[in-house]
């Protein structure tokens, strides 16, 4: 079983879709007493993950383990640290972090915790996959991980960095999404993503527009970076965990700049 942690605002738990692959006792919140996501944003990461728009079980062996880290209303720094902690003690195989921490918001002690933790998971071979390239890219503290962990920016259809995103030396690249680059809104789901959301939320914008309840449209470096973590799923069961295949899978994605 490869079990998946992913800090972010939750998920809805009874979501057909997704309910199958939750491990709801290892499933965790640091901020309130209850893994249900308030926002959408950790259902809709949770479904890119897992299916990656096609909605077709294609994972048998998946497992996640969801880690809230926010509750909408506020972000608190010890409380990430706390579940990454917790994902690297369960010893996952991948840890998704779609979100970026601005040096500006941790303290030097809170920086060098996270950077040590982030090589510590490197060490027991657990992979890291976290955003960057949104605005004041600069101050994402994961750049200074970037030898051990996969930083993630987001391109738009046609291939060209997103309008929110930027150019990341070292970093990995990836369709994510962009609102920016729609021209004929006859079109939207090309240029959008389509992942899961909360049933219990009050309906949706694109709801409104024909998606079914329970689904969204999205786009993000969020999403790119869920989006990457299911490439990596699909290439080490692929490769069968081999090295040197799954490096040279990966690189394709990576971006060239000198």
């Amino acid at each position: 079983m490869m079990k998946v942690a992913i800090l972010d605002t939750g998920i809805d738990g009874y979501h057909d879709k997704l309910k199958t692959y939750i491990n709801f006792s290892l499933s965790k919140s640091f901020v309130d007493d209850s893994i249900i996501d308030n926002s959408g944003h950790g259902t809709g990461v949770s479904g890119v993950i897992i299916y990656n728009e096609l909605f077709i079980p294609e994972f048998k062996k998946l497992e996640l383990i969801i880690c809230k880290i926010t509750n909408n209303i506020k972000f608190e720094i010890a409380s990430f640290i706390e579940a990454l902690e917790y994902a690297i003690t369960l010893k996952v195989r991948i840890i998704n972090l779609s979100l970026s921490i601005k040096k500006s918001n941790v303290t030097k002690k809170q920086k060098n915790q996270i950077e040590q933790l982030i090589r510590i998971a490197f060490g027991k071979n657990i992979i890291i996959v976290a955003s960057t390239g949104n605005d004041n890219q600069e101050e994402n503290i994961f750049k200074n991980s970037k030898d051990y962990i996969y930083l993630v920016t987001a391109r738009d259809i046609e291939g060209n960095i997103a309008s929110y995103s930027k150019e990341v030396k070292d970093a990995y690249s990836i369709f994510g999404g962009d609102i920016e680059s729609i021209v004929d809104y006859t079109s939207i789901e090309q240029h959008l993503v389509v992942s899961t959301f909360p049933r219990y939320l009050k309906n949706d914008y694109f709801n409104l527009f024909g998606v079914p309840k329970g689904y969204s449209y999205f786009w993000g470096t969020s999403i790119a970076t869920a989006k990457f973590t299911n490439v990596i799923i699909k290439t080490l069961i692929d490769y069968n965990e081999r090295p040197m295949e799954i490096k040279k899978e990966l690189n394709k994605y990576k971006d060239d700049l000198n």
